[in-house]
């Protein structure tokens, strides 16, 4: 089962309303848009697994961007990373602003 959490899933670091996503640990995948509602930039999103196995489903394999040269180089393949393939690392904007000894963002209060 997917829940897509874009709106909602900013409830998770709410300690008033958290309990409105009881459950969500049942399922198996989970979006998030960190743009929507953790006040990123757009776009800054994130696709979660449970099972970490489940990410071959989407594995796509094509010459030009799976290079047995950059395999052979020892080039990391990026492709595999994201859904995007080649696009930008998004994640870094919300890296650069996450707070991990609360796990809230840096410009956050408590809600």
């Amino acid at each position: 089962m997917h829940v897509d959490a874009a709106w909602g899933g900013a409830l998770l670091l709410s300690e008033k309303y958290r309990d409105y996503l009881d459950g969500l640990e049942l399922v198996d995948s989970v979006t998030l848009d960190f743009h929507k509602q953790y006040f990123q930039t757009i776009s800054c999103g994130a696709f979660l697994l449970k099972d970490e196995r489940h990410y071959e489903l989407m594995r796509y394999q094509a010459a030009y961007l799976n290079s047995e040269f950059d395999e052979e180089a020892g080039v990391p393949n990026l492709v595999s990373k994201s859904l995007q393939t080649t696009r930008r690392f998004d994640a870094l904007k919300l890296w650069m602003v996450w707070r991990p000894e609360t796990g809230m963002p840096r410009s956050s209060t408590t809600v």
